[in-house]
């Protein structure tokens, strides 16, 4: 892992080094160091808010050359960037253009309701902030009229979403094709970067470069307590979702033909804690964004709809959608939100145990090119089908916020299968397979406190599961593996090991044993409960065969401290589940201090089937004998809550890359092969 100029770029903390250089950074055009905070000249490293897109946004100017923060022109008409956003009223399944987000009195009209602003001048203000002046002139130089210092708001849940368009705007190389990178923000808006380097006719544009921003109207009235910096909640959360493509390339030709073409590019996204709403973008010309559809708790057939968590899943399903003859059209698998019901935890002697929720205790799947809905699972007073459209299901009583897990189980290119956890600790699968009406939700297993009503069974889903395909002494199965622990509340543990004022998580495997689809008139199974599953937790577990029988899969208790929490996806190589998990710091006086609490992490590694140790982590991190070691985890060199692991194949061998950026090897070396592509040596 290397800076721009080619040195290396990872502390041993395992983050970015203070004197590392980013790709996108323009070192002559940094800000003088802060030599006493660690800053090095000429460097932006792990300094937010020095280099990177956010020094390329060319500020609020009107006309003329792009230029960055501290010119100084009028603002009052437009600028050089592209600020937008979306219609009152939109028609889904009709594209529209969005509107420039001009900093008028025309637009502060429109909007001063939207913005919540007491009166025009005030939503003006807001506006000229949200295009980045300066309004406020906290620089105190008493010149209103320059940009904002610094222009980009927090990624907190918004993961960056890399687009291909191929050799479209004269790229004619292929090791070159133009991208784009799609990431919303806390400061309000989803925005569009160009990541490629300029080709032929583009050459004014750099890497890096903001293409445009776009400010939904559900998150503006939190605009002013951004631009207050006060208020009961300082940091609102406000285009928080992480985005999803779809990158329709009619000819396959690896090109995205915007000019009299049918290719397509969609853009999909939610806002997490910043609404009840989701968002359908056609952005097929990169600089050109329009809004195809938009959902939210009041449109017919989603009222449902919680606070947008998950990211959206997109695939093709056996049906005939648009009325074509043709079947294998795109739908979007969305979960149905978080309540914010399950925030209530409490803490000491004083939890409190969760209860069902009001909104969000559904699954939707939903026409991806118009915004309709295709079908949804509910809760319902009895189990069954209640139209075509509908499924109900008498236990679906908690909030979906977890990415799914979309699977094609059969490999004949339609999505038939989802899996996902809920904020009750339970385990669904519903079968997507033929026509509408065969469509069902099963519940595969009840793992929290509907099984037995405790706070310490109080178990949360909030992260996808992992669903793998395998085969062992006892027959093949779909293992689900899946990690409990709430997101939205990390810091939560009690004061001692004593006190089950808590939640005491687990990694879970259920085997699934059921490979073909329930048809609608199967009988509903009974959900697996803890007590059907092996625990694995015991230390001498780890390096012999675990007591009890695994046929419908194991439990592993977290056993690093008290509340840890798993608050990420597993991933599962050649038999092997690897994991992360978030143990909140015991310091009781930090807040006393200047510091944050990060807490720390640690990384797993167990075996599939039974959980025993798969990696040696006491020699080290790149493949010890696994027989000579006991155990099954180590604390990672990074603080704070850790991300996903990442699978990484480099010259042939496989790795899995933990949060604290260290490779580890797997040993990897048995493949199913799941796609080939064939090219004739004429071509």
């Amino acid at each position: 892992l290397i800076d721009a100029n080619g040195n290396p770029a990872i502390a041993d903390d395992g983050r970015i080094k203070f004197n590392a250089l980013t790709f996108w950074t323009v070192p002559g055009d940094l800000p003088a160091a802060d030599l006493s905070a660690g800053e090095f000249d000429g460097k932006d490293g792990r300094v937010v808010d020095r280099g990177a897109m956010g020094q390329k946004i060319p500020g609020f100017l009107p006309s003329g050359t792009p230029t960055g923060p501290g010119d100084t022109n009028d603002a009052s008409a437009g600028s050089n960037r592209d600020v937008y956003y979306d219609p009152t009223t939109v028609t889904n399944g009709t594209t529209v253009s969005l509107i420039d987000l001009n900093s008028t009195a025309g637009v502060a009209t429109t909007l001063q309701t939207r913005l919540a602003a007491a009166t025009a001048t005030d939503a003006l203000n807001y506006l000229k902030f949200m295009r980045g002046q300066d309004i406020k002139d906290d620089d105190g130089d008493a010149n209103l009229t320059e940009s904002r210092d610094w222009l980009v708001g927090d990624p907190l849940h918004s993961r960056p979403l890399p687009i291909n368009y191929g050799l479209l705007k004269g790229h004619s190389d292929e090791k070159n094709p133009l991208i784009y990178v799609a990431i919303g923000t806390n400061g309000g808006a989803m925005r569009l970067i160009r990541n490629s380097i300029p080709s032929n006719d583009d050459t004014a544009e750099t890497a890096g470069e903001e293409t445009w921003t776009f400010y939904p109207q559900a998150t503006m009235n939190k605009i002013k307590t951004l631009y207050n910096n006060s208020g009961v909640d300082t940091h609102p959360y406000l285009v928080d979702g992480a985005p999803t493509s779809l990158t329709i390339d009619f000819n396959g030709d690896g090109t995205i033909n915007t000019i009299g073409g049918t290719d397509k590019v969609y853009l999909y996204f939610g806002l997490r804690r910043g609404g009840r709403v989701l968002y359908g973008m056609d952005i097929t010309d990169p600089l050109v964004p329009k809004i195809v559809w938009r959902i939210d708790n009041t449109t017919a057939n989603f009222t449902e709809l919680g606070y947008s968590f998950a990211q959206p899943r997109v695939g093709q399903v056996n049906v005939d959608l648009d009325g074509d003859g043709k079947a294998a059209d795109y739908v979007l698998f969305v979960p149905g939100g978080y309540d914010l019901n399950k925030d209530a935890r409490g803490s000491g002697s004083t939890g409190i145990l969760g209860t069902n929720d009001s909104y969000g205790k559904a699954f939707f799947v939903i026409n991806a090119k118009t915004g309709a809905l295709v079908w949804k699972a509910v809760k319902a007073g009895a189990t069954g089908a209640i139209s075509a459209s509908t499924y109900g299901h008498a236990n679906m009583d908690n909030s979906f916020p977890s990415d799914p897990a979309v699977l094609d189980s059969n490999g004949d290119g339609f999505i038939d299968r989802i899996v996902i956890g809920d904020t009750g600790g339970q385990v669904w699968r519903f079968d997507v397979s033929g026509a509408t009406t065969n469509w069902r939700a099963t519940r595969l297993a009840n793992l929290g406190r509907h099984a037995t009503a405790s706070i310490a069974n109080d178990l949360r889903f909030f992260h996808r599961p992992d669903v793998v395909p395998a085969r062992d002494s006892q027959g093949s199965f779909d293992g689900v593996v899946i990690g409990s622990g709430d997101r939205e509340n990390p810091l939560d543990r009690p004061g001692d090991s004593t006190d089950a004022d808590t939640a005491v998580n687990y990694m879970f495997m259920i085997r699934d044993t059921k490979l073909t689809p329930y048809a609608l008139a199967d009988a509903q199974p009974t959900a697996i409960v803890p007590a059907d599953l092996s625990d694995v937790t015991a230390a001498a577990c780890a390096a012999a065969s675990c007591v009890g029988s695994t046929a419908k899969g194991w439990k592993y208790q977290l056993e690093l401290g008290v509340g840890e929490k798993n608050l990420s996806a597993a991933l599962t190589i050649s038999n092997t589940v690897f994991f992360t998990t978030y143990l909140p710091s015991t310091t009781t006086a930090i807040a006393t201090t200047c510091a944050p609490s990060e807490g720390t992490g640690a990384f797993y590694a167990l075996n599939l089937s039974d959980a025993t140790v798969s990696t040696n982590f006491n020699i080290t991190r790149d493949g010890g004998d696994p027989s000579e070691s006991t155990t099954r985890n180590v604390l990672l060199s990074s603080a704070g809550i850790p991300a996903d692991v990442v699978g990484v194949s480099l010259d042939g061998q496989t790795y899995v890359l933990p949060p604290d950026l260290k490779l580890s090897k797997v040993d990897a070396s048995t493949r199913w092969r799941t796609f080939w592509y064939e090219v004739g040596d004429d071509d």
